[in-house]
Order: C-alpha cells, then sequence, then structure tokens
C-alpha cells in the first residue's frame, strides 16, 4: 500500500499521535492491516496558541473566516496579518476552504489577554443569478486552543449560512450572512 493510500484509510481509531522532542508526529495504520507497521508523518511546525480552520460545502462559492483579536484587530482576507502575530495563510476564493488563522507564542508572537472572537461570512455564491438565489452552504470551523500543551482544547462547530452578501464584508458586519461561531481565551483553558 503506498503511502497515499495508508493516508486515504486513517481513521480516528487508528490515530496514535506522538509529541516528543517537540515534533508533531502521527502514525497511520491501514485498515484491516495484519501488521503493526505504520506510516509515520512528522511536522515541525510550531505549535499554536490559538488556530481557526474554516472548510464549508460548496464549490463555487466563497465563504471567509475572521478572527478578532482583544485589542479589536481582526484578521481576514483584507487584512491577514495583524500587529501581534496573528494571521490568515491563504483566501480560498473559490470553495471547500480552507482557510486559517493561527497564532503563535511559540514562534514568538504575543498572545494578548482575553477573548478571541472567530466568526464565518457568506461573500458569495459564485452560481447565483438574478432567477436562482444562493445556496445554502453548511460550514466547519476546527478551533484549537494551547496546541500541545496539558490544556489543549480543540473545538467543532458547524453551522448553515443561506444568504450571501459581497457589500457586507467588513470586520463587525452583522446580518444573515455572519455568524460568530466562537468565542475563546485562551488564558482560561
Amino acid at each position: 500500500m503506498t503511502a497515499f493510500a495508508a493516508l486515504l484509510v486513517w481513521s480516528h481509531d487508528t490515530e496514535n499521535t506522538l509529541a516528543s522532542f517537540g515534533w508533531k508526529s502521527k502514525v497511520v495504520y491501514p485498515r484491516r492491516s495484519r501488521s503493526s507497521d505504520g506510516l509515520e508523518i512528522r511536522s515541525t511546525t510550531p505549535k499554536t496558541t490559538i488556530s481557526a480552520t474554516l472548510t464549508w460545502s460548496l464549490g463555487d462559492a466563497d465563504v471567509d473566516l475572521y478572527t478578532t483579536q482583544p485589542d479589536d484587530e481582526t484578521a481576514w482576507y483584507q487584512h491577514v496579518a495583524t500587529s501581534i502575530g496573528g494571521r490568515l495563510d491563504v483566501e480560498n476564493t473559490q470553495g471547500f476552504g480552507p482557510e486559517n488563522y493561527f497564532l503563535s507564542s511559540e514562534e514568538g508572537d504575543t498572545v494578548l489577554p482575553g477573548t478571541y472572537t472567530v466568526r464565518v461570512h457568506y461573500y458569495s455564491d459564485h452560481l447565483k443569478t438574478l432567477g436562482m438565489p444562493a445556496r445554502a452552504v453548511q460550514y466547519r470551523v476546527v478551533i484549537i486552543v494551547n496546541e500541545g500543551t496539558p490544556s489543549e482544547r480543540r473545538e467543532f462547530r458547524e453551522g448553515t449560512l443561506a444568504v450571501d452578501d459581497s457589500g457586507n464584508a467588513t470586520p463587525g458586519g452583522s446580518g444573515p450572512d455572519w455568524a460568530t461561531v466562537a468565542e475563546v481565551n485562551p488564558a482560561s483553558q
């Protein structure tokens, strides 16, 4: 079985996570394997203090991730890097995601005390026409706080937005095209 195929059959039941020497490591075992051999994948990526990953259900649709920090600065597609080091790594405009926000004290970012607000905005259904309204889009946000520490917490938030509005995209926007999905405080975890 190739490494690629082993990744396709990975499941949570066969996951073995290791955290030694500051490396993230995952051992992946093929289902129905008769041996204990697995494929080990290692990463030297620094641990994040806060991360949020947005994915969504539609191709040809643009859904955006916004993270507002305690200093009221927001990382979003028109402001991808904040003064304390928070960053949005990619602006996916064609569908499915992901879009990711990261803040890592391990990388030297400043983690401010207080609440970080994670929001989702349905910017545009590219298939919408005058005769056909926007399709409802389902979103999922995975939030990790204090990764790799005894106080690590993972949250999974899902929802649906049925209205798109490219003219209502600035941070602080509101309406049926917006959802506040989480408020996290890494110090209280």
